[in-house]
Order: C-alpha cells, then sequence, then structure tokens
C-alpha cells in the first residue's frame, strides 16, 4: 500500500515484503522504501523508484518505473527479467544464486535416494495402512550425471562422491574437458544424447538460456535407463512434461523430482499429482530455517553497495542470461 505522500526510493514487491522492508530500512536508513504484497494495493507515485527488491512482478509495473536502475530478484532464476521487453539493458539484475547450494544439494541427495530406494511407495504404504517390504538400489557405484557444474551443482557431486557414486558432469562446449572437484568426468552438454545411457540419477542444475530450452525432450528421455531417476531444481522449460509423464506413465523411467513448474503453484486437477513415481514438492529445494537469514544478508550488502555506487554482488550478465 502506498504509505507516503513522498514518491519511494525502493519498492519491495512480492511475499514477505514487510520483513524485506525493514532489512533495507535498516540496511540503509536514507532510503524511502514502500511494501507491496500484490498487484491489487494501491502504490501510488512510483516515478522515483530506483531499486525493486522480489520476485514474480506483473508485467504492467515496470512501465510505472521510469528511473529504475536496480532489481533484486529474490530468486536464481532470472530469464523473464533479462528478456523482458519493458526492462532496459541499462538496469542491473541481481539473483540470490550461491546462497542455497547446500540446501539445495541435500535435497537433491533426498530425491535421488527416495527414488532409487522406493522411501516414497514405503511412504504410501505407511497412510494405507499396508505392510509390505519394499527394495530398491543402492546408490554406491552408481553413476550421477549432473548437467551445470555452479554452486548448486559443485556441491552435488559432493555429496554424491560420499555415497560413493560416479559423477560425470556436464557443462556449456567452452569449458569440456575443465577439471572440476569431485567430478569424475566432464562432458559437453551437447553430448549429452551420447551419455545418457550410462545415468542412473540426472540432475538439472543449470540455468535457463533460449539453449537450453527443452534440452531433455522426448529423444533423450527414450535413451534414459528405464531404472534412471531425473531430478529438477533448476527450470520447469527444461524439461519436456509430456514426454516425462509418458515415460514415467509406462515405466519407461525409474522416477523423477520436480521442485519447479511452468505454472505455480501447479492446479489440483493437474496430471503431476498423480503421475507414477513422481515426487512433487512446491519449489522448497531452499527453504530451511535459516532462509530469511541468509536472504537478509545478501540484501543488506547489495543496498549498501548501490548506496555507495558499488558493483553489486550476483549481478547477471544480461548478455548471457545468467
Amino acid at each position: 500500500m502506498n504509505e507516503t505522500t513522498t514518491p519511494p526510493d525502493v519498492l519491495v514487491f512480492g511475499g514477505l515484503a514487510d520483513h524485506w522492508k525493514g532489512v533495507i530500512k535498516e540496511s540503509q536508513a536514507g532510503l524511502r522504501v514502500i511494501s507491496c504484497h500484490n498487484r491489487r494495493d494501491d502504490l501510488g507515485n512510483l516515478e522515483a523508484v530506483r531499486c525493486l527488491v522480489g520476485w514474480q512482478f506483473p508485467d504492467a509495473l515496470f512501465r510505472r518505473l521510469p528511473k529504475l536502475e536496480w532489481i533484486q530478484c529474490l530468486s536464481v532464476g532470472v530469464d523473464k527479467l533479462v528478456r523482458h521487453p519493458d526492462i532496459p539493458s541499462s538496469v542491473r539484475i541481481t539473483n540470490t544464486g550461491g546462497l542455497y547450494g547446500d540446501a539445495i544439494s541435500e535435497y537433491v541427495l533426498w530425491a535421488i535416494l527416495t527414488l532409487s530406494r522406493r522411501f516414497h511407495t514405503v511412504v504410501q504404504n505407511q497412510v494405507k495402512r499396508r505392510w509390505e517390504q519394499v527394495g530398491g538400489s543402492i546408490l554406491k557405484g552408481s553413476t550421477v550425471g549432473i548437467i551445470g557444474i555452479g554452486d548448486v551443482g559443485k556441491q552435488v557431486a559432493q555429496l554424491s562422491k560420499a555415497m560413493q557414486m560416479q559423477t560425470v558432469g556436464f557443462v556449456r562446449d567452452e569449458k569440456a574437458g575443465m577439471a572440476y572437484a569431485n567430478v569424475d568426468h566432464v562432458a559437453s552438454i551437447d553430448c549429452l544424447g551420447e551419455h545418457i545411457g550410462e545415468i542412473d540419477a540426472l540432475v538439472l542444475c543449470l540455468p535457463l538460456t533460449s539453449t537450453s530450452v527443452g534440452l531433455i525432450n522426448r529423444d533423450i528421455i527414450r535413451k534414459m535407463r528405464n531404472s534412471a531417476v531425473l531430478v529438477n531444481i533448476a527450470r520447469a522449460e527444461l524439461i519436456d512434461e509430456d514426454a516425462l509423464v509418458e515415460a514415467l506413465s509406462d515405466g519407461q523411467l525409474g522416477g523423477a523430482a520436480l521442485d519447479v513448474f511452468d505454472r505455480e503453484p501447479i492446479r489440483k486437477w493437474s496430471r503431476l499429482w498423480k503421475t507414477r513415481n513422481l515426487l512433487v514438492t512446491p519449489h522448497t529445494s531452499a527453504l530451511t530455517s535459516d532462509y530469511r537469514t541468509r536472504v537478509s544478508n545478501l540484501i543488506r550488502r547489495n543496498v549498501v553497495r548501490f548506496a555507495e555506487e558499488r558493483p553489486l554482488l550476483n549481478e547477471i550478465d544480461r548478455s548471457r542470461g545468467y
């Protein structure tokens, strides 16, 4: 809501807006900050806003911010902002990358372990009060493929090696051949189809770009082992959802875990809820008890840097999209 007659310097939009507003005001007392919880709030005059904080912004909002200089996105994925027609190329965009690698890698290991050992079936049987011994495959000696060896991918590799798994890292062409800690073999993403049949668990940790949309297509899924599992903590558009659902339903794929979706929340009648051997989690892989503390620390540091006209942390290279 409009909290002052003086045009604000900073607009905080979306969930926990009041909390982030408090963090910003504590960091830089001279800034005028207003918070907005949803698009129905009356924001008043926004012509002086130089900084926008939040995520899932309505498209019309950007047309009301002629002096916008910086967007602090409170998520890692910024592909929609990078290509948004109403955000000038001069606007700097920062994300929260690097804050959740440990939390997300633990989620990935949970998903692989749950699907491989069929622990999800055990839980379902408990709800039904059904006594049924269910077996599965151990992780030791299996191979995990990690697409994207950034902060999250590196920590997935570290935990995988702790479980005595073999690790294959898929990276962009220009990086192929580089050595990464805890990665046994490095290959180009362009060669994914050649190696996919050797993978027991495939983890998507890469950003969404024009070249990665639909990366996990019907052909790739068809080449995967029937026992293989797929985990996506990156962006929903990386996967051909129809092909994935068909493969899971037909038993042509061992299982999958999705933490990101085209539409969030997914609708109650979505087929994903009932798809065989599919773990559906509501974008929670990064949510831990210290989530607010981690994000608050980043906001504080970047607000001070912005006020002092210093380089911002986690700034996106808009030409690359990440």
